[in-house]
């Protein structure tokens, strides 16, 4: 389906300023260091890699976390402006919610569908089990997750990535190219986070590649719900929120139940890979490799 929102005039002009001419380039590169100057002094320090001799507190560590999110989010709304786009376009697409609820179905339970599925086939099904006696306990945790999800870090990023990067990458690039550059830049803007051992980390080279890749493999049920939401941000949103509730919710199920990820065949990390992978190969055979976009360009 094709995307019914308009990009702004940063298309259409082929002189101006730098924004202008690199409208793409300029936004990865303002998210990327948007966020990672206030990310690099928690990874730098003893609350990361440790290179600096300093510790930050859990409530600046918290602080500098929220500005950082919103890194992408502040890209967009700066190139947007200095293009002559307002900031409302940037802003609308959020609250454009009207789109169809299988959609919103999917941006859902998706996650929880492959990571459950995913971890049940290697341990005889024991995900679905706990699942049935912690019903509360996940359904509880998964809802708060989800809500907390749509302020941080969905509403600092989605506006971004698939808001303003996404719709340009379309209209340049076949879906399936523009996913991949759009996976591995959003993958690697993790990169200070994957140094800080309580939150991605720790940064080894196993878990860099791993979830990159799994990060790009996400990317692809990203666009393909993107694609059919009629420019609306919103499901991607929740998309994004729920993805991370999905995570923390079986991995808080696992830890009080005793279940080690050890108990696994392969690593967790590559098991991740797998599965996703499998299933961004799945839209791609299903959407004929157009991930439900519409163009003569693609």
């Amino acid at each position: 389906m094709q995307s019914s929102t308009s990009i702004p005039s940063d298309h259409a002009v082929k002189q101006g300023n730098w924004f202008t001419r690199y409208p793409l380039v300029a936004y990865f590169g303002l998210a990327f260091v948007f966020t990672w100057l206030f990310f690099g002094p928690i990874s730098l320090g003893q609350n990361g890699l440790g290179l600096l001799p300093y510790h930050l507190s859990d409530g600046v560590v918290f602080l500098f976390y929220m500005i950082a999110t919103f890194g992408p989010l502040s890209a967009a709304l700066v190139v947007t402006r200095m293009n002559g786009g307002r900031l409302r376009d940037v802003l609308r697409p959020i609250v454009q919610w009207r789109v169809n609820i299988v959609w919103y179905l999917i941006a859902i339970f998706s996650s929880l569908i492959i990571w459950l599925i995913a971890y049940a086939i290697p341990l005889n099904g024991l995900p679905f089990v706990l699942m049935a006696n912690n019903v509360g306990m996940v359904t509880g945790l998964f809802v708060t997750n989800v809500l907390v999800g749509l302020l941080l870090p969905s509403l600092g990023e989605e506006p971004g990535w698939r808001g303003f990067a996404l719709p340009r990458l379309q209209e340049q690039y076949h879906p399936i190219v523009a996913t991949l550059i759009l996976g591995t830049l959003h993958s690697l803007w993790h990169l200070p986070a994957l140094a800080i051992p309580n939150l991605l980390g720790p940064l080894t080279l196993e878990n860099v590649i791993a979830f990159t890749l799994t990060a790009i493999a996400g990317t692809f049920i990203y666009v393909w719900v993107y694609n059919h939401s009629r420019g609306s941000v919103l499901p991607v949103m929740v998309l994004h929120a729920a993805s991370n509730a999905a995570s923390t919710s079986l991995s808080k199920l696992f830890l009080e139940n005793n279940v080690s990820f050890d108990a696994l065949p392969i690593s967790y990390r590559w098991l991740n890979v797998i599965a996703f992978g499998i299933a961004a190969l799945l839209i791609v055979i299903v959407t004929r490799g157009r991930l439900g976009y519409s163009s003569a360009k693609s």
